[in-house]
């Protein structure tokens, strides 16, 4: 019969097959009438004379043998030879540069120098020049001083300045609103405004003239008690205003219509229109040549016109969308504010003299002649700040304001700039100021 292996064969007995056989002699033999063998009595019955013809070995010696053999190959990997390192270096022994370290007195293994290596030091101050350096200009910021709250919605569209009072044409509101700036309040809505535009003070007749967008008219204001003085009836739609207080005109573009109209104020009518085939935004005014500018903003132009209003030339300009405009006497410059640039031109010729790059929309400009600086004034609410005095043209600061606006006003003798709008629905008017900031540090004039 072969050999039949199962789980039950590797159970140990330590009792050999004598004591096996003496034992078995000693229970009587099983009765015929008791249970039937089991089938594998017989293989059980030949176990012992299995084992001694093929010897295996207990369970427990095979678990002792892996153990063994466990703990002989850990050993032989312990007695590898390791990697060499260097010797611990001593921290009192320090030695000089260029010179080689000294010798350990026993090393086993002989182990090759390593370089040294030079740990980083701290960074020295930097030596003053014996030379030295120039004076740094003094830097000049314009800062918010304040935010006011002004009754009605957000919707502003002409600002001027006149005795210490800042009006402003509230076309949203139907109204022109009248701010104290010492006191810094509101102190007066001027109600029943059609479409209050574009805004001209005469400071010495003490009057404010509002155009009326829908109404065709322009309303006379009186300084004084601020009240309504009378209006003057046009036949086209006013928008923009020009005063000439010493010769008692007024001029009023009409953007709708395409027209220019001349008013005499002592008569208190309309004295002369003409069509300049554009659509005429601001205006501008040179004392010495006696000439009128006029931005067309479909027309990408500027139109130049005698007291008359008789067109005496135009300039195409290279840009597109011309609002805002102003003559600088000083410097012999028309400034134009256009769609994402100001331009500097000569006001004989047109020529584009320079060009500074500003925010998209910017419509409108306004120069403080005390310290040649432009201020121009974006439909997002930033303004710019150019320098204009002593033949310069250059861009000094762009402050991104929280207010949606784009009229901007200053007053000559604090020299604080205005500028009304709107924020999260309410009406705002933003107050800001240049101040000295003192010397720029070193990064501020890389920069620039």
């Amino acid at each position: 019969m072969p050999f039949v292996f199962s789980y039950n064969d590797l159970v140990f007995d330590p009792r050999t097959s004598s004591e096996l056989k003496a034992q078995s002699s000693e229970f009587p033999p099983r009765q015929q009438n008791s249970f039937p063998p089991h089938p594998n009595q017989q293989e059980r019955r030949l176990v012992p004379a299995q084992r001694r013809a093929h010897p295996r070995l207990p369970m427990r010696d095979v678990k002792l043998l892996l153990v063994a053999v466990l703990l002989l190959s850990v050993a032989a990997f312990a007695q590898l030879p390791n990697t060499p390192q260097a010797p611990p270096a001593n921290p009192d022994q320090t030695s000089a540069p260029g010179q080689p370290a000294a010798a350990s007195p026993a090393v086993a293994p002989v182990i090759k120098a390593n370089p040294s290596v030079t740990r980083p030091q701290p960074d020295a101050p930097p030596q003053q020049s014996a030379v030295p350096s120039p004076a740094l200009p003094a830097n000049q910021v314009v800062r918010r001083i304040a935010m006011i709250d002004i009754a009605g919605e957000p919707g502003f569209n002409g600002i001027a300045f006149t005795g210490g009072f800042l009006v402003m044409s509230h076309s949203a509101n139907n109204s022109v609103d009248v701010f104290n700036v010492r006191q810094r309040r509101l102190i007066k809505q001027i109600k029943d405004m059609e479409g209050a535009a574009g805004i001209a003070v005469d400071s010495k007749g003490e009057t404010v003239y509002v155009a009326n967008s829908n109404g065709d008219n322009i309303a006379a204001i009186s300084t004084k008690d601020w009240q309504v003085l009378r209006t003057i009836k046009l036949e086209h739609s006013p928008n923009g205003l020009l005063l000439l207080p010493d010769q008692n005109v007024l001029y009023s573009a009409s953007w709708r219509d395409q027209t220019i109209s001349l008013i005499d104020l002592l008569q208190a009518k309309v004295i002369g229109t003409a069509e300049v085939n554009g659509s005429p935004e601001h205006m501008a005014y040179d004392p010495g040549r006696r000439e009128l500018y006029a931005t067309l903003e479909a027309q990408n132009q500027v139109a130049v016109l005698d007291p008359s209003l008789k067109v005496l030339r135009r300039f195409k300009l290279a840009a597109s969308e011309p609002t805002g405009v102003v003559f600088d006497g000083k410097s012999n410059r028309l400034y134009v504010a256009v769609r994402y640039a100001v331009l500097a031109l000569d006001p004989q010729s047109g020529k584009e003299l320079g060009r500074i790059a500003a925010p998209a929309g910017v419509d409108s400009l306004v120069l403080n002649p005390a310290d040649g600086s432009l201020y121009a004034g974006s439909e997002g609410g930033t303004v710019q700040m150019i320098r204009v005095g002593g033949g310069q043209f250059a861009a000094e600061q762009e402050i991104a304001t929280d207010v949606r606006g784009h009229d901007v006003a200053i007053d000559p003798q604090t020299h604080m700039i205005f500028m009304p709008g709107g924020r999260e629905g309410r009406a705002k008017l933003l107050l800001l100021k240049r101040v000295d900031a003192g010397p720029p540090t070193l990064t501020e004039t890389s920069a620039k």
